[in-house]
């Protein structure tokens, strides 16, 4: 079962990922979504190498992953673009016109950059064979460890039950500092991801039931996220000898009232989120031991 699961899901995500690679580098990525979803694949991707490493040549598949993190690391910088306009066009009545389109310039030339990058970095990876270097690596998935390949249910219970409570404890303890959040975001997103990987053998209405929950979770935290862009971008374009006036400066400080407030309500809308997370887990736990 692990065997054929680590075989479907590296070739899966990686050929998604070549895919939309090919895509971009032909095409460009005008697209907004085209980014995401190129963003999002390689996340999977990485959650599959690191999954099934042992199912895996480790120089091929790192070198994989360097140049997997490098072409992400270019999509990030243009999502994040997309993603700042509307998140100040949402505070339109507290910036002056004439700079929302200011900063509506800006943030098209930057983006214009930022896609160049991220195009060039596309086709130099095709350049590079990386298509060939992905078929290759699919080819050669195979269990490699010097005792036999765990069970599902022993192999699962190692990897999700302690990223798991994890998540838990940093969802508990979270602040409103922005690092806090990105953290239990990042962890999140990983349980998600990890246990997709294994859909097709949990397939089940608790498993499905966990990764809605954590996805609503991604979502409310990640609109914060994105609102603290702003001022991030603003501080910035303050900061670079450029002049905002100062009504604008001195609403600074409510526009972090306004982000914290959301973030405390992000955190209590998502407690009954988290609540069902932990409830599934417990269900399938306890169904894998009575079987057991």
């Amino acid at each position: 079962m692990l065997n054929r699961t680590a075989k479907h899901q590296v070739r899966r995500h990686l050929g998604q990922v070549a895919r939309l690679v090919i895509l971009i580098a032909n095409h460009g990525g005008e697209e907004i979504e085209l980014v995401h979803e190129l963003r999002t694949e390689i996340r999977r991707a990485n959650r599959a190498l690191r999954v099934f490493s042992e199912w895996l040549p480790q120089h091929q598949a790192d070198r994989i992953g360097k140049r997997l993190a490098a072409i992400r690391r270019n999509a990030g910088k243009v999502r994040d673009l997309d993603m700042l306009l509307p998140s100040l066009l949402s505070f339109a009545e507290l910036i002056p016109s004439q700079i929302m389109t200011q900063f509506r310039v800006i943030i098209r030339d930057q983006r214009v950059g930022a896609m160049h990058s991220l195009k060039k970095a596309c086709v130099g990876l095709l350049k590079r064979q990386f298509d060939r270097d992905i078929r290759l690596l699919s080819r050669r998935v195979i269990w490699r460890g010097k005792a036999k390949p765990p069970k599902l249910t022993t192999f699962l219970s190692q990897r999700i039950a302690p990223l798991a409570l994890r998540f838990f404890a940093e969802f508990e303890f979270m602040g409103i500092e922005p690092q806090q959040v990105h953290d239990v975001r990042i962890l999140g997103r990983r349980l998600r991801y990890e246990l997709d990987l294994f859909q097709k053998a949990l397939d089940g209405p608790e498993f499905r039931l966990i990764g809605m929950n954590l996805a609503e979770i991604q979502e409310r935290l990640g609109q914060v996220h994105d609102r603290w862009t702003v001022l991030q971008f603003l501080h910035e374009f303050s900061g670079e000898s450029r002049s905002l006036p100062a009504s604008l400066l001195q609403k600074f400080p409510d526009l972090e009232a306004i982000i914290n407030q959301e973030l405390i309500q992000a955190f209590q809308e998502s407690l009954e989120n988290v609540a069902r997370v932990k409830l599934g887990l417990e269900k399938w736990t306890h169904d894998r031991n009575a079987v057991g």
